[in-house]
């Protein structure tokens, strides 16, 4: 799996490729809500409360086609790391289940 150690400057390094591509894009936090309760608008920013644990951060990309793109973001090899699902324990994140 592919972890992201450096989120901020991925943030980073994704926010100016869609830049260089004049790309209108948007990226905060996911917002969690109870859809059993909930009848107002849906964004691109909204999730079930029952992925609250997922805790996620997401990019909205207008991108005016229904094909494929690819975004050179450059080398990312100081903000991430490959490392199998075992390996994950020894770096400190915690696993969170729902519930």
């Amino acid at each position: 799996m592919l972890v992201i150690i450096d989120a901020q400057e991925f943030t980073n390094c994704l926010e100016n490729a869609l830049k260089s591509k004049s790309l209108d894009f948007e990226g905060r936090c996911v917002t969690y809500t109870n859809f059993s309760k909930y009848d107002g608008k849906k964004s691109q920013f909204m999730k079930d409360i029952w992925f609250a644990h997922q805790k996620e951060y997401r990019f909205w990309i207008d991108y005016p086609s229904l094909t494929d793109f690819c975004v050179d973001i450059g080398s990312i090899e100081g903000i991430a790391r490959l490392m199998r699902s075992g390996e994950l324990k020894s770096t400190g994140f915690k696993k969170i289940r729902p519930g």
